[in-house]
């Protein structure tokens, strides 16, 4: 079970979350998103400025994080303790959650947590952020003189561009400390209970390398595939409100891949039920378009620059076919210059396989 503050969002709201975020830290095959790479270059670039370790200055992001840094140095005069990349914990029962904020500045009475949010495509809200939630009671539980916690967001690009700061009060801190420790128990009971929603957004379960592994998400896959195949409309109802949309892309890579592997496996000769590996002969090309035109030339009795077409590709063997039956020659002629390759691929064998409805109708 993977407990971490960056998905608490997720594993509060779907008991199979941590046993399936442990499968994906175990297969070691995600892929790492772009703009996810870019944020974790601008976190370390934080941290080691505000370490005081040596670092290539960069002048846009510098001139990005310009208020970031003023809120630090104003706390700093204050009087405040800079904790920066520092791990923090807290047992939870018999679980321990770890989490590394991004900026920690504490007071013997106040603490303020603030995490940079490099993304621009949707603005992160400080208010209700699991994610920050969990760093206060991290906090709370490491400072015990600290009577009252500050978390903010700071998003310098994009929607939600600007720094946002909000009271995570002691009340607020048992409230959710509670909600954390069901949580927690609800995934140990009940380890195979997946939920869909916008959580969903980000999973590793939906982007580990291996394809999308969260039963629900496949169970609402196949139910919307099977509909599509008997030609109805999707059922918002029954798609969580389209909570598909948000991994579609993901969703089709997998089944993408999936038919890549059944290919191979049948050119290797390893059965799959239902399919078969069937040839068959492909489209019409020249044996030989680097002589081409030269060989219709002899056919023709012109010059072979009158068979070469833009980019010094031959005439089509369409246009060569309309010009022998123009001037009356043998149809018989081109047969020599041309050949139909030997292609194979992926069939379904209806004969030894039938399928049987798998009754997607009932699916919620």
């Amino acid at each position: 079970m993977i407990y971490r503050p960056s998905s608490a969002h997720r594993w509060i709201r779907c008991a199979g979350n941590p046993r399936l975020s442990a499968i994906s830290a175990a297969c070691k095959r995600r892929v790492t998103p772009v703009e996810a790479s870019e944020g974790i270059k601008k976190h370390a670039y934080l941290s080691a400025r505000l370490k005081g370790e040596s670092v290539k200055t960069d002048t846009e992001t510098e001139e990005l994080l310009k208020s970031l840094f003023d809120v630090i140095v104003e706390k700093r005069r204050a009087g405040a303790m800079l904790w920066s990349e520092v791990k923090f914990s807290k047992m939870f029962g018999d679980t321990e959650i770890c989490g590394t904020p991004d900026v920690v500045l504490t007071t013997p009475k106040e603490a303020l947590i603030i995490d940079l949010k490099w993304g621009e495509g949707r603005k992160v809200e400080a208010l209700h952020n699991d994610q920050l939630e969990l760093y206060g009671l991290l906090v709370y539980n490491n400072f015990p003189t600290v009577e009252n916690v500050k978390l903010a967001i700071y998003q310098p690009r994009g929607q939600g561009e600007g720094y946002v700061e909000v009271d995570f009060q002691k009340d607020d801190a048992d409230f959710f400390e509670d909600l954390v420790i069901e949580a927690i128990e609800t995934a140990t009971q009940h380890p195979n209970q997946y939920y869909t929603g916008p959580h969903c957004w980000g999973c590793a379960a939906l982007d580990c390398g291996l394809g999308p592994i969260c039963p629900a998400v496949l169970e609402m896959t196949l139910a919307a595939t099977y509909a599509t195949l008997k030609d109805e409309e999707p059922r918002a109802e029954n798609l969580s409100s389209f909570a598909l949309l948000d991994f579609e892309a993901r969703v089709r890579d997998y089944f993408k891949r999936l038919g890549d592997s059944a290919d191979s496996r049948l050119a290797a000769g390893d059965p799959i039920p239902g399919w078969q590996w069937a040839s068959y002969e492909g489209q019409s090309k020249w044996a030989n378009e680097d002589t081409v035109a030269d060989e219709l030339a002899e056919i023709f009795g012109t010059t072979q620059e009158f068979f070469v077409r833009t980019h010094e590709k031959p005439m089509t063997i369409t246009e060569a076919r309309k010009l022998l039956k123009t001037r009356k020659l043998d149809a018989n002629s081109l047969d020599k210059l041309i050949i139909k390759p030997l292609r194979h691929r992926r069939r379904r064998d209806t004969g030894e396989f039938e399928t049987e409805d798998p009754g997607f109708d009932s699916v919620e």
